[in-house]
């Protein structure tokens, strides 16, 4: 088992070998000892009693580019933790594959699911009645946010969800929110640049008023200022972020809202270039659901919904696909 900062238990496994889990600890004794380096000769790595010894020390690091992103190595100096297909872990100076390697939790935490009403675009009002009942059955606590405030849905994204699927509005580099008039009341950005550009409307000219006014909550709140961790979503394993443009590069750059969810952790991020129709967002989300309930991978559950909405264009996802969620 690895454990986080927080003591935060995660299995480990090969993606080559999704049902076996790895028993390694770094730093911490674990059930059964911990992992420790035999030698360079593909021999396989045994559990021994927790000694404290730099043998039994290995790093943690995140692919952040090509076909793995998302993923993760586990070091020795300059190895690589790997496992055959015998299914012997072992220590290699060679990368391949078999040194790759994901992390889901033991214990699980919140779902979060921000939905759109399919006949009232304008509210985050629609649910599959099942939404309640799958999520504590997958073990998780249960959010289903319907015409939630800005300062709510902020709180219940930065709150250590698990993972999140966001179905509202949204624009380059943030998501808006909208009253019963179709009018922006408020958002959620990337910084506060961002979004003075593209939360701005002729119906709201002053929605990027930041300050608390007279004891009411500000309109706009950040993901990705200074004030927020570079590893705020470490703990978030999917972000499915089914707002218009969401994957969109801002302006002058590469960086999307989807990739702020990315580098500042998040495990696997799905977004959109385009300006995604109510009614596709939802069938979306349905498949989507219903694949993971019937026990598929993120990303085959994923491939599910896109075959229902017709294919992905403008639809871009990346970063490890092989979770699962309802395990």
């Amino acid at each position: 088992k690895i454990y986080n900062k927080k003591n935060k238990k995660y299995e480990v496994s090969s993606i080559n070998n999704l049902g076996k889990i790895r028993n390694i600890a770094v730093g911490k004794k674990a059930s059964g000892g911990v992992v420790s380096k035999l030698n360079i000769s593909g021999s396989n790595v045994d559990i021994y009693t927790d000694s404290n010894l730099q043998a039994q020390i290995f790093d943690i690091v995140r692919i952040e580019t090509g076909t793995y992103r998302g993923c993760y190595h586990i070091r020795f100096g300059k190895s690589y933790l790997a496992e055959n297909s015998s299914g012997n872990v072992y220590i290699t100076d060679v990368f391949s594959d078999r040194c790759v390697w994901s992390f889901m939790p033991v214990e699980k935490d919140k779902g979060t699911i921000f939905t759109l009403h399919s006949e009232a675009g304008n509210k985050t009002a629609y649910q599959n009645s099942g939404y309640s009942a799958m999520l504590p059955k997958w073990g998780y606590e249960n959010n289903i946010c319907l015409n939630e405030t800005p300062k709510n849905a902020y709180e219940y994204i930065m709150g250590g969800s698990d993972f999140i699927i966001v179905n509202c509005h949204g624009g380059i580099g943030c998501l808006q929110f909208h009253n019963e008039n179709n009018e922006v009341i408020g958002g959620i950005a990337i910084n506060e640049d961002i979004g003075k550009k593209y939360l701005k409307t002729d119906q709201n000219p002053a929605i990027y008023r930041l300050q608390e006014t007279n004891g009411l909550p500000r309109s706009l709140y950040f993901i990705g200022d200074d004030s927020v961790s570079q590893n705020q979503f470490a703990e978030l394993r999917c972000a499915i972020l089914l707002s218009c443009l969401s994957a969109q590069p801002i302006e002058g750059t590469t960086h999307s809202l989807m990739d702020e969810f990315f580098d500042r952790g998040a495990h696997f991020v799905l977004g959109t270039t385009i300006s995604i129709k109510c009614g596709e967002a939802n069938n979306f989300v349905e498949t989507f659901m219903e694949s993971i309930n019937k026990g598929k991978s993120i990303n085959e559950a994923v491939e599910d919904a896109l075959i229902v909405t017709g294919g992905d264009d403008g639809i871009v996802f990346y970063g490890d696909g092989k979770q699962y969620l309802n395990k």
